[in-house]
């Protein structure tokens, strides 16, 4: 099977909060359906890091898997699923939201168009 990227970082993926257990339900539907035959054809793993590649407790924000996106395993493989947490919080792992996302103190940009027009109308 090819390694499919979840593509979620700084998301969590652990076992103890209920959003951290929907995100790993969802890796693994990912894996399954990247399987090809209905089942989970690897053996995945939780692994926390802190950022200068130590092993830590997490949870951490989702940040890889290793091997990498788009490697080809065989069936039974075991893929890692690696976090990493930040030392400051607002950075991977650091304190998130209820959702498991990012922040609402961080900017999401929007590609809409401005509700504002570009010049004032003539008089």
């Amino acid at each position: 099977m090819k390694i499919p990227e979840w593509g979620r970082n700084g998301f969590l993926f652990d076992d103890a909060s209920a959003v951290g257990r929907a995100n790993w339900a969802e890796i693994e539907r990912m894996f399954t359906a990247a399987c090809k035959d209905g089942t989970l054809c690897v053996h995945l793993v939780r692994t926390y890091l802190t950022q200068d590649g130590q092993p830590t407790e997490g949870p951490c924000g989702y940040e890889y898997t290793e091997p990498r996106a788009d490697t080809w395993v065989r069936r039974d493989y075991t893929v890692q699923v690696v976090g990493v947490c930040g030392s400051e919080p607002g950075e991977t792992g650091g304190e998130s939201s209820d959702t498991g996302g990012p922040s609402e103190s961080e900017s999401v940009p929007t590609d809409g168009p401005s509700t504002l027009p570009d010049t004032a109308p003539a008089p």
